[in-house]
């Protein structure tokens, strides 16, 4: 048996397992779970989604942050090219909470880059 472990972006991971080249996934299931045809899905757990922040951040004081403090603060997601339902995805997370995510940039690689760019990061559950 060979296992290797990738960093892959949904569309890399629908490719690859469309391909035969996959034969088990481990995902967060953004637009992981949608065109890969024979593949049973079995939830293994529920994560929480976290904000990531510098530890100088106002909100990084904060145990748990309201969703409506996220108001017209600037967020970088994951780009539609590797991740095409990311952004509604947020979107429709934060709309019942009157919140339109202030999208400033997206990254193209994969989750780990969210996180290159922070020194020292905290991260927080909404």
């Amino acid at each position: 048996m060979r296992i290797e472990l990738a960093d892959l972006s949904s569309r890399e991971i629908n490719d690859l397992a469309n391909d035969g080249r996959l034969d088990l996934v481990i995902s967060l299931g953004i637009s992981v779970t949608k065109g890969i045809v024979g593949f049973q899905w079995t939830e293994l757990r529920r994560l929480q989604p976290v904000l990531v922040m510098p530890e100088t951040h106002p909100l990084a004081n904060l145990k748990r942050v309201p969703l409506g403090r996220l108001r017209n603060l600037p967020l970088i997601g994951l780009a539609k090219h590797s991740y095409p339902e990311y952004a509604s995805h947020v979107r429709g997370m934060l709309k019942p909470f009157g919140v339109s995510p202030n999208f400033v940039s997206f990254v193209n690689d994969s989750l780990s880059t969210l996180f290159t760019n922070w020194r020292r990061a905290v991260r927080r559950q909404f």
